[in-house]
């Protein structure tokens, strides 16, 4: 027993050591992404950016939470979009949704990509791809369940941080917001609203940024 204490140091290593290694795994394709597009200095940097941002240690390395693999799956999605393999994308993309609701912002950049196109075959093997993956990931959960439970889960999921913000690394949390109503207002517009706006502006500027770019070079 006395030697137990000696143990807690590797233990809580082997705890924390998947999500440090996502984010390895993270960063190197955020370097293969950037690869195609800028110098091999950027795109270095650019993955080491992410690497060594502090939210992201004090998230995984510290905190050892699962956003690194939550993470790392949008990435991998991004980069496969990027190499023209739609069914693929929409797998990782699918599987991030059911992993976090939160990945529902993600998927207009998969969405861009399909308007781009203007291909039925690629909707359709969309669809059938994010169907497919859906069964497959909620059908081991689902036994002794309703057939609507994963929509009560996600709707239930999604009202359960009624806050400007939850110690996250954002706007609010600099304005002092943390685990304040996100009833709360701002210029007379509540903060809930200011983030739903934002989300909005962000996707819309996305969308311009994603046409000028598949018409461009990037560097130019």
């Amino acid at each position: 027993m006395g030697s137990l204490p000696l143990l807690s140091p590797y233990y809580t290593l082997l705890l924390k050591l998947p999500s440090i290694l996502a984010d390895i795994a993270t960063s190197f394709l955020l370097y293969k992404l950037a690869k195609n597009y800028f110098s091999l200095e950027i795109s270095i940097l650019i993955g080491a950016f992410y690497t060594f941002n502090p939210a992201i240690l004090i998230n995984s390395a510290v905190w050892d939470q699962v956003d690194s693999f939550f993470t790392l799956i949008i990435v991998s999605a991004i980069v496969l979009l990027s190499e023209k393999k739609m069914g693929l994308a929409t797998v990782m993309f699918t599987s991030a949704v059911l992993m976090k609701p939160q990945g529902i912002i993600f998927l207009p950049v998969i969405f861009f990509e399909l308007i781009r196109q203007k291909s039925m075959k690629s909707w359709i093997k969309v669809v059938l791809s994010g169907l497919f993956t859906a069964i497959v990931i909620v059908l081991p959960f689902s036994w002794n369940m309703n057939g609507l439970w994963i929509f009560k889960l996600f709707s239930s999921t999604l009202g359960e941080y009624p806050y400007a913000s939850v110690n996250a690394f954002n706007f609010f949390s600099l304005l002092g917001k943390n685990f304040v109503s996100d009833a709360g207002t701002v210029l007379g517009i509540s903060y809930h609203s200011w983030g739903m706006l934002s989300i909005v502006l962000i996707t819309a500027v996305s969308w311009v940024l994603y046409i000028k770019g598949k018409t461009r070079n990037i560097l130019q």
